[in-house]
């Protein structure tokens, strides 16, 4: 079989990257891997082509793949011949290359109708990798207040309303950049500058413990894990400080899940992560998952051979 992972570049010196970490246990089940960047698609009247690397079989270990994959040459490949396709790259609004990020996800859409299987679907992909996603989730599993405003004065109004007990962040965000708790004296200037790039989301605050990332594959848990902020510090995200500890599915988590299901299954969402504060689903990660590398420090959860099982078994 041949797998096709797109990125936004091959230069990375991140070694746990979950995309590196599905395509070697692709590899390792003897099926073709290959890696090309949202830079690399290009067409003609007869097909859609790639500048692709082809990772070698003799690769034995995930860290050489990362290490190996930016020196490889790169060769022409008819990519309607893939039988699937990882979208593993952000679609950001501000970034200057956005519109080679976009033309890639409309490449992928067409490579769909011509019969590749293309994971997430791309058509509903930049719906659900919104934090406005929440709009077609059930209300008893989101945070109790919340507020989606491009107002200034509204956004003010709105966190005093919570009595200043929020979290405010833009909808496009990632990694934890530019969420912040609404203290008072820095309020204003805060909403300013998410108001600048983006529509900004306020939420109730959650008091927690961390939050959990759960991996979910066709509505399934395989993986998951604890995310505690740093001492001082109230992100819980790894890219922001936070520490990644054991977890457990709880009752709440499991219901959670249960509820969204259904919804992730019907829109083609096969591969995500979700967080969960508490009782509460706080997001949904549809476009570039994380944590298969991290799950599997707690716990044998196989979560990278699982994801070559389904591919194996649903596109026989």
């Amino acid at each position: 079989m041949k797998i096709g992972f797109l990125v936004t570049t091959l230069n990375t010196i991140k070694e746990d990257l979950t995309t590196h970490d599905i395509a070697f246990a692709g590899l390792l089940r003897g099926h073709e891997i290959y890696f090309f960047t949202v830079f690399d698609f290009f067409s003609n009247e007869n097909s859609i082509f790639g500048n692709v690397v082809n990772i070698p079989s003799e690769i034995s270990t995930r860290v050489e793949l990362a290490k190996k994959i930016k020196l490889l040459e790169k060769t022409k490949l008819d990519l309607k011949t893939l039988d699937c396709v990882f979208i593993r790259h952000k679609l950001e609004p501000s970034d200057r290359n956005y519109s080679y990020h976009k033309s890639a996800r409309e490449y992928c859409f067409h490579l769909s109708l011509l019969g590749v299987k293309i994971l997430n679907n791309p058509v509903y992909l930049p719906f659900f990798s919104s934090k406005l996603s929440y709009l077609s989730l059930p209300k008893e599993i989101l945070p109790k207040k919340q507020l989606v405003t491009t107002n200034l004065n509204e956004a003010l109004k709105f966190c005093k309303e919570l009595k200043y007990e929020a979290v405010i962040k833009p909808i496009s965000g990632k990694g934890g950049e530019d969420i912040y708790f609404t203290e008072r004296k820095n309020l204003q200037n805060n909403l300013k500058s998410i108001l600048k790039k983006s529509p900004v989301l306020i939420q109730s605050y959650i008091k927690n413990d961390g939050d959990k990332r759960i991996l979910l594959l066709d509505g399934e848990p395989i993986g998951h894990y604890l995310r505690v902020a740093g001492e001082g510090e109230f992100l819980n995200n790894i890219h922001s400080g936070g520490k990644a500890k054991e977890s457990k599915l709880t009752n709440s988590d499991k219901k959670i899940i249960d509820l969204i299901k259904p919804i992730l299954k019907i829109y083609g969402m096969v591969f995500v992560g979700i967080d969960i504060l508490g009782n509460t689903l706080s997001e949904i990660n549809t476009e570039n998952p994380g944590g298969t590398v991290r799950s599997e420090k707690f716990g044998k959860f196989n979560s990278r051979e699982k994801i070559i099982d389904w591919i194996e078994n649903h596109l026989k």
